[in-house]
């Protein structure tokens, strides 16, 4: 979990100094940076469930 605060705490920071056009921006010529921070956002909250089920269900 402390990995994960640390990734966490840098992404919040370098988010901290982007604005719309950073995020309206192409990565490539299929998708904006916007598409891919919300399915990166999306994929680390499912992840977070999964992590959270694990872990109530180890004995303790």
């Amino acid at each position: 979990m402390e990995l994960w605060n640390e990734a966490r705490e840098k992404t919040l920071e370098d988010l901290k100094v982007r604005d719309d056009t950073w995020f309206a921006a192409n990565i490539d010529e299929n998708m904006k940076n916007h598409w891919a921070w919300f399915h990166i956002l999306e994929h680390s909250a499912n992840h977070m469930g999964q992590i959270a089920l694990v872990k109530n269900r180890l004995s303790k």
